[in-house]
C-alpha cells in the first residue's frame, strides 16, 4: 500500500518516518521512534517531493484512525473482566460516541448539531429600565388597590 507511494523518496530515513507516521498519526511519536528530532520533518517538508508524499501519508493516517473509529464503534472490542484481580471473562464494548462522530462524519445534513448562533448588539438604558419597572409596579398597586 504505502511503500508504493514513497518509491519518489530514495531516503530510508525520509521513508521509516513516513511509515511511521501512518502507523501513529503523530508527527512527535513518529520522530522519536525514528530517533530524529521533529523539526526534521518540517526542514524536510520544504522539498516538494516529501511535501506530496507526506500530504499521502497524513491522508492514508486519517484512512487508518477512521478504520479503528469504524471498529470501535461498530464492530465492537473485547473488554477484559477482572475478578478479585484474575481475569474471569471479557465483554464485548461498542462506542456510542464514535458512531455519532461517524455519522456527523458521513451525514452531515442529517447528524449536524442543530445549533444557530445569533450575534446580535443590545444597548438598554438601565435608568429607562428601571423607571418603566417602577411605572408598571405603580399602576399594578393601583389596579389592584394595593396601598403598600
Amino acid at each position: 500500500m504505502a511503500e508504493k507511494i514513497y518509491r519518489l523518496i530514495n531516503d530510508k530515513k525520509k521513508n521509516d518516518f513516513l511509515m511511521t507516521y501512518i502507523r501513529c498519526g503523530s508527527i512527535s511519536k513518529a520522530a522519536r521512534k525514528c530517533k530524529i528530532d521533529r523539526t526534521t520533518h518540517y526542514q524536510w517538508m520544504k522539498n516538494e517531493k516529501y511535501a506530496r508524499a507526506f500530504e499521502k501519508a497524513r491522508q492514508h493516517a486519517g484512512d487508518l484512525l477512521e478504520e479503528e473509529a469504524y471498529r470501535r464503534a461498530v464492530e465492537g472490542y473485547s473488554q477484559p473482566i477482572y475478578y478479585k484481580g484474575e481475569k474471569v471473562g471479557s465483554r464485548k464494548v461498542y462506542s456510542d460516541y464514535l458512531l455519532a462522530e461517524l455519522l456527523r462524519g458521513a451525514k452531515p445534513e442529517v447528524y449536524r448539531d442543530n445549533k444557530t448562533e445569533v450575534n446580535a448588539n443590545v444597548n438598554i438604558n438601565l435608568s429607562d429600565a428601571v423607571a418603566a419597572a417602577r411605572e408598571r409596579v405603580a399602576n399594578a398597586k393601583e389596579t389592584t388597590g394595593d396601598k403598600s
